[in-house]
């Protein structure tokens, strides 16, 4: 009879091997979790000090039902100045919109967030992009707030339609138009992108580079685990585990379309859009004669590891942020479009980093020389 101690002895080099892997897999994703729980948090905490993070963060879960329950609450795409939602005429662009005040940059946030992730206050020292690129660069920068548990197709309309009404009060005065996508508002800038040309709207027309930051445009892996959690939980032939498959569903519209990075309507609407595989997917092609800059980030220094490959900013993994659209457009065409990965950075932290911020300068001073010449 052998003893434990005869068994560990007789270990095998498979065994170790195998030990050794798991290990590996795990410490992994502790270090993956630890990521993006310090991403969230940091989140938490920026809108916390604005005390405005309340009421975006129960739109990104349950913004559809406010909207279709016309709840008082409900959060309209709107232009956003001083906290406030404004028309377009309240905007009041006419002194801005002079020299370099007429490169227009619209920023648009995520998922659960709002327009002061962009913005600095007059006491306030953190690093926000929107009020320094106004500052250094002398652009004018423009916010939108919108709704982000309704379908991401549903604010790209909206985006779309507020652009116009923005170009048909101010057109004449501006020289170009940059569209900042940060995460959730990534996708909703793109879907504006194809509607707009769907409508031929004039806006278009000014429209010089799209910036996608840290944006699913694959989707997110996150949504598409909690998708596969539903779905196996509906097979089991029990009572509590299909409640529990139905309280999981109830997540917004928006959050559901960040599974696949749906932009258009057809997807979303499709028999077939509750498949594990094969998914019927929209091909939104970048805007002809417009630079895309794809800016992502990854929790791991080596951008070549399988952190940084698998989960890349924490929320956001590197070939999601990269996308297969703008790789095939890279490789077959004259379609301008950049890529810039900044390693260890997580989802979050990419909203307040000097040489992200630096970056951005960059890309929006070549687009500036770029139209002078």
């Amino acid at each position: 009879m052998q003893t434990n101690e005869n068994k560990t002895d007789m270990l095998t080099t498979e065994d170790v091997t195998n030990a050794s892997t798991w290990q590996k897999f795990t410490t992994l994703i502790k270090k993956a979790s630890v990521a993006t729980g310090n991403g969230l948090v940091y989140l938490y905490k920026t809108s916390d000090e604005h005390k405005h993070h309340l009421i975006p963060i129960i739109h990104g879960l349950v913004g559809d039902t406010l909207a279709e329950n016309n709840h008082s609450l409900t959060i309209n795409m709107s232009f956003r100045k001083n906290r406030q939602d404004v028309t377009v005429e309240e905007l009041c662009l006419e002194e801005r919109l002079i020299g370099k005040g007429q490169h227009l940059v619209v920023f648009a946030h995520g998922l659960m967030g709002n327009e002061v992730i962009w913005q600095s206050n007059a006491d306030e020292q953190s690093l926000k992009y929107g009020t320094l690129l106004e500052q250094e660069l002398g652009i004018t920068s423009i916010y939108i707030r919108y709704n982000t548990g309704l379908h991401i197709s549903e604010n790209g309309k909206s985006l779309a339609q507020l652009l116009q009404q923005l170009f048909d009060v101010y057109g004449e005065n501006i020289s170009q138009i940059t569209l900042l996508g940060y995460s959730m508002g990534g996708l909703v800038v793109r879907s504006a992108g194809y509607y707009a040309n769907q409508q031929h709207h004039r806006w278009l027309t000014r429209l010089s580079s799209v910036i996608l930051m840290s944006v699913p445009n694959d989707g997110a892996y996150l949504e598409q685990f909690g998708h596969l959690t539903t779905s196996i939980l509906r097979k089991i032939p029990n009572l509590p585990t299909r409640l529990v498959a139905e309280a999981i569903d109830q997540r917004s519209d928006g959050i559901k379309d960040l599974r696949h990075g749906w932009m258009v309507e057809e997807d979303w609407k499709h028999p077939d859009c509750h498949r594990l595989l094969n998914v019927p997917r929209t091909s939104v092609n970048p805007l002809p004669g417009v630079t895309y800059h794809i800016i992502a980030g990854t929790i791991a220094q080596d951008e070549m590891s399988p952190l940084a490959v698998f989960f890349g900013d924490g929320l956001v993994s590197k070939h999601s942020a990269l996308g297969k659209t703008f790789a095939n457009h890279y490789q077959s065409s004259s379609q301008q479009i950049t890529y810039q990965t900044f390693p260890k950075m997580n989802h979050a932290t990419m909203l307040n980093n000097l040489e992200v911020y630096q970056y951005i300068k960059s890309l929006l001073t070549l687009s500036e020389v770029a139209i002078t010449v």
